[in-house]
């Protein structure tokens, strides 16, 4: 399990929120759900580099940004439509 953890760590990058662009920033807030206050730094990050969402949280949803789940990634890798 060790080992496991070590290889996440290793692909994880903390990117502060400060280094956002005001635009990527801008559109986030607009396109996150009101109710969570945080989410638009999530969505700026998604925006900044140009990639999806995991999560299972439904307030991500119409922000524009691709919603992964462990449904749709099941789906995804059993019609062999994505590369790891």
């Amino acid at each position: 399990m060790a080992g496991f953890f070590a290889s996440l760590k290793e692909r994880i990058t903390v990117f502060p929120y400060q280094h956002m662009h005001r635009k990527e920033a801008s559109q986030a807030r607009l396109a996150s759900d009101a109710r969570e206050t945080n989410d638009w730094q999530v969505v700026a990050l998604a925006l900044h580099l140009g990639c999806g969402i995991f999560s299972h949280d439904k307030d991500f949803w119409g922000s524009g940004i691709p919603v992964w789940s462990i449904d749709t990634v099941e789906r995804c890798l059993e019609r062999g439509g994505l590369e790891l």
